[in-house]
């Protein structure tokens, strides 16, 4: 039964990766859509700041952990196309490089092959499209010395109470 689910979501996402990020974005934020302005540059401090960093990764994570989804960087809650030009890259590849090891030494690479990302212009401003396939492990995300295990609670983001880490695990990747 839960082959069948994930077959199906994985299926879901693979048609929902066909349609455009356009459309994606008139449709708004969900369980298996969400938007970020920035990926590394806190708006309101006018600086770099790791926690806005953690919040997209936070979201891939719930993202891996639950049915898959997309996120898109660069557009804000409201739907509005602001771009990555604040988050100061020299270039797309420095961007897809700086996302590329931030996921490897946050989540882990295996988790790679389940996330699927590029840059697309709309409106004239680059956002960054990342598409997310449900993982057949749990991903934790590792911050310092701890690590968090977050899935996708309506359209949020949830970080699992310890007590509750067990039996999501072996409920929804059938662990034990």
């Amino acid at each position: 039964v839960v082959r069948r689910l994930s077959r199906r979501v994985t299926d879901y996402l693979r048609s929902i990766q066909q349609i455009s990020t356009k459309e994606v974005i008139q449709s708004g934020e969900n369980e298996h859509v969400e938007f970020k302005s920035s990926l590394r540059w806190n708006l309101k401090a006018a600086r770099k700041d790791d926690r806005i960093t953690h919040a997209s990764l936070k979201t891939i994570a719930g993202f891996l952990n639950s049915e898959g989804g997309t996120l898109i960087v660069g557009v804000s809650d409201d739907g509005g196309i602001v771009g990555l030009k604040q988050d100061l890259f020299e270039n797309d590849d420095k961007l897809l490089l700086f996302l590329t090891n931030v996921i490897k030494t946050r989540l882990g690479t295996l988790h790679l092959e389940n996330i699927h990302f590029h840059t697309e212009r709309l409106d004239d401003k680059t956002i960054l499209r990342v598409d997310v396939l449900p993982s057949n492990i749990p991903c934790y995300f590792s911050e310092e010395k701890l690590d968090h295990l977050y899935i996708r609670t309506g359209p949020s983001t949830t970080d699992l109470r310890l007590s509750e880490v067990y039996d999501f695990v072996k409920k929804r990747f059938g662990e034990s």
